[in-house]
Formats: C-alpha cells, structure tokens, sequence
C-alpha cells in the first residue's frame, strides 16, 4: 500500500484520508502504518472538522458576537456601528441601517458580506462570527 498520510484518531488509524483502520485489530496494513512509521513518518493528530457556517442568526446573536470581537482597544460592534454612522449619503445610509436593523442576519447577504470586507473582515472571519453567534 502506498501511504501518504495517516491520521491518528483515538482507537483508530485513517489512511490517506479514507481508510478506516482499528487499532489491534490485526488488519494487514497495521504492519503498513508500523513500516511507514518506521521509515520516520509521524502520523497527523485528527483534528475534528469546524462547525457547519449558521445560514442566518438573529440581529440579537450576531450584535452580541460582534461585541465579544476585538478589534484594537475597541470591539467589531464599535467598528461596524461608527461605519454605519460615516456613511454621508442618506440613502445608503438609510438603506444600511435597515439592513443592520434587520431581524435575522443572513450570511449571504450582499450588504454584511460588502461591509465585512470594507471593515478588513475575511471570510473565515465571518463564517467564524456566525459560527459564534449561533451559539449565544
């Protein structure tokens, strides 16, 4: 067998990503993982998979993590709403704040995915945000 990788996960070994193997089981390549072992290898701790990104959480939800979010000696609410607050035209500015003022937040809207990116956000940052806001 040619291994690449394997992956060390509690009573079990995973082979190049989709080879189950249980430790003391006696399955033939346990000798192939003590020979790539042997030749320096070093299996990968597994690392559990990040959340699932929440579609949409609520005003509530995504207020709070922004304020639980650091950004200098402020938080990401302050930044967001000091942003909001600077836009000059009153149409676009009507148009964010009703949109920031919106019940539920959706992570594919075009106008929080703007705004992020605008505030230096990327978007494992934002997905990282949604995954927190679902939580509170």
């Amino acid at each position: 067998m040619n291994i690449q990788t394997v992956i060390e996960h509690d009573d079990a070994y995973i082979i190049n990503g989709d080879i189950t193997v249980m430790k003391g089981s006696g399955h033939r390549f346990l000798i192939d993982i003590a020979d790539w072992i042997a030749q320096g290898n070093t299996p990968e701790p597994y690392v559990e998979p990040p959340a699932p990104v929440p579609q949409s959480v609520t005003r509530r939800q995504g207020r709070l993590a922004l304020l639980q979010t650091p950004h200098g000696e402020v938080t990401k609410l302050d930044v967001v709403e000091a942003a909001l607050e600077s836009i000059s035209d009153p149409m676009q500015k009507r148009a964010a704040l009703i949109e920031y003022d919106a019940d539920t937040w959706a992570r594919n809207n075009a106008f929080l995915q703007a705004m992020w990116a605008q505030l230096g956000g990327t978007e494992l940052e934002l997905d990282n945000l949604f995954r927190t806001a679902a939580t509170l």
